[in-house]
């Protein structure tokens, strides 16, 4: 938000309050309304006093454009994210969800969902429902920073298992501390040895018969 003021040109900034009273709420055009920060309390404290910026303009069924909403702008290649776009007025009005069609300057789209390269990059994402049209950018990382591992909800860097017994893993990646957005066709499991059992495309492990010890490799 400084860095933001900044670039408006703004010279003096006044704090109101801070801690777990302090909380933004803003609408994209075309949708609701919605908290964009992380109270400290961990939820949205009660308050008597609000800053409110408001278009005073009535509606108008002229003019207007898109917006897209993407389940995150920050993805992993190869990774499925759904799209939604709203429409709105001249004057910023919500005119409720647009049956849009998609465009990507990369990559695929298949009805609403876009299907990020394998190369990363920024990629620009187009819709159209009538005259009216939108974008939005989503930046695909095809080169993760950290990648970690999970077991039953909780990360893991070794597992001890009984032969035969099953563990379904998962894997997440993160870039410059942010998390990306993926699934799991955006990974691929190795053994270290092929006695230690058998690893399915989805992270499904089923250790071998016989005790041993050894690696799994999950890459992006």
């Amino acid at each position: 938000v400084a860095q933001r003021l900044i670039e408006l040109g703004c010279v003096e900034a006044y704090a109101l309050d801070g801690g777990g009273s302090t909380v933004m709420a803003t609408a994209e055009p075309g949708f609701d309304l919605s908290i964009v920060t992380r109270p400290s309390d961990g939820y949205e404290r009660s308050v008597s006093t609000q800053i409110l910026l408001v278009a005073k303009a009535n509606g108008s069924s002229s003019g207007g454009g898109l917006t897209i909403r993407p389940a995150s702008r920050t993805v992993l290649a190869g990774a499925s994210v759904k799209l939604s776009a709203a429409a709105y007025d001249k004057n910023y009005n919500s005119l409720g969800k647009a049956d849009a069609a998609y465009s990507a300057s990369a990559g695929e789209i298949e009805d609403d969902i876009f299907i990020a390269p394998e190369r990363g990059g920024d990629v620009t994402v187009e819709a159209k429902d009538g005259s009216r049209r939108g974008s939005t950018v989503i930046h695909v990382i095809d080169k993760p920073d950290v990648i970690s591992v999970s077991a039953n909800g909780r990360a893991v860097t070794s597992l001890a298992l009984a032969c035969g017994e099953t563990v379904s893993l998962t894997a997440s990646a993160m870039w410059q501390k942010l998390s990306l957005l993926s699934d799991r066709d955006c990974y691929t499991w190795t053994l270290s040895d092929g006695k230690l059992g058998s690893i399915e495309p989805d992270g499904t492990f089923t250790c071998g018969k016989v005790p041993g010890r050894g690696s799994i490799t999950v890459r992006a």
